[in-house]
């Protein structure tokens, strides 16, 4: 093994062995925090610029995907819902359902920013980057390395785990 590739090799080893222990132990709600100090240790020890992480802008035209593809699923689902006849909005208290809908997209979507995102997509993606692959290896090695990182929440009893 080659040194430079020794954070990228300890980032998936420690980001994949903490998630897993705090899945098996009850910590499941908390376990994709411990991704935002690996990813900032990794990013200072490697020292790599803040435009090969990610923070840059794109396109206006690419946010504008990023923000209507969710709405669009999460608005066709409702649509099917409600056809369905799945839907009973009697009891609704309106005002706290939408209290309780911003607090948890805003929450959700600032922790899977600077966790998730910021570590796969910003620290990985940077570190396989730099130790040469293409743009086609790199996608594929983040990719498994962010599926086996979630295969603990979906394989251990998390409340997220799959059906027998």
């Amino acid at each position: 093994m080659h040194n430079k590739w020794l954070p990228v090799i300890l980032s998936v080893i420690l980001s994949t062995g903490i998630t897993t222990t705090m899945d098996a132990t009850g910590y499941t709600m908390f376990s994709a925090l411990v991704l935002l100090p690996l990813f900032l240790f990794f990013w200072w020890w490697q020292k790599v610029p803040y435009t090969d992480i990610g923070f840059k802008w794109g396109a206006a035209r690419y946010h504008v995907y990023a923000l209507a593809y969710p709405l669009f699923v999460m608005s066709a689902l409702v649509v099917l819902a409600a056809l369905s006849g799945a839907i009973d909005t009697s009891a609704t208290d309106w005002n706290k359902a939408m209290l309780n809908l911003l607090l948890m997209t805003l929450s959700t979507v600032l922790v899977v920013i600077v966790t998730e995102e910021g570590f796969f997509r910003g620290w990985l993606w940077a570190g396989l980057k730099r130790n040469g692959l293409s743009s086609r290896n790199t996608v594929i090695i983040s990719s498994l390395v962010f599926m086996v990182w979630h295969i603990s929440a979906v394989s251990l009893e998390t409340g997220f785990d799959l059906p027998a």
